[in-house]
């Protein structure tokens, strides 16, 4: 467990050292400033000091096994129980392996008075097929008076499966056939001699015999050739 100072520690820490540099500086005022340094120090101390407990009640967990689709933007579900007396703001953040990309750096859940757990979607862009693991999932609290932040991590036998993406692979395979009537076979419209359309001409010296075409030739009185 870590803990980190909040804006509020901030602010703490720099109401005894505002006054004394707006006034000019006497012996008796060393005493009055000393005094209000160390009450601050205390007050971030006590602070610390109740709110350790909290981390205790504080537990963020991932399904055991999570089912997504590759290159489509998807969320996972991180579910956080905090107890009946935890705290009501939570943040958390997840640290996932190169092939799972996150959209964002950390997510916030704010539960209601007398609500003991909240979910929240943490979104990813998947770009490779398998099986991934997840082993922790990190989070952070208030402290009692929000000097500071408390932060922990639960462990996490989180699994996820990437598939295929069916609308690109459909995609892609009707591309293909669009173009291509067999693999490896180009589609085009064929011209000259044909079945359907055809083009006829006079008959001149040199042309094959199983040119001839011998319907036109009849119907023309002359030989035709296709």
């Amino acid at each position: 467990m870590k803990a980190v100072p909040r804006n509020g520690l901030v602010v703490l820490a720099a109401m005894p050292v505002i006054p004394a540099a707006a006034t000019p500086f006497t012996p008796a005022a060393a005493p009055l400033a000393l005094a209000a340094a160390l009450l601050a120090a205390t007050v971030a101390l006590i602070d610390l000091l109740v709110s350790l407990g909290l981390r205790e009640r504080v537990r963020a967990t991932l399904p055991e096994l999570v089912r997504l689709f590759r290159n489509r933007e998807q969320e996972l579900p991180i579910t956080v129980t905090t107890g009946p007396a935890g705290p009501r703001r939570v943040r958390v953040g997840l640290v996932l392996p190169p092939d799972l990309l996150s959209t964002g750096d950390d997510t916030e859940i704010r539960l209601a008075p007398g609500q003991e757990a909240g979910v929240a979607g943490w979104s990813c862009f998947p770009r490779r097929r398998g099986s991934h693991g997840v082993g922790e999932v990190h989070w952070e609290i208030p402290s009692r008076m929000g000097l500071w932040g408390l932060r922990g991590a639960t462990s996490s036998a989180c699994e996820i499966r990437v598939y295929p993406n069916l609308s690109e692979e459909r995609r892609g395979a009707a591309a293909l056939f669009l173009n291509r009537g067999m693999f490896g076979l180009h589609r085009h419209r064929q011209v000259g001699r044909g079945k359907e359309f055809e083009r006829l001409r006079e008959y001149f010296p040199g042309d094959s015999y199983d040119e001839i075409h011998w319907k036109a030739t009849a119907r023309r009185g002359a030989p035709i050739t296709k």
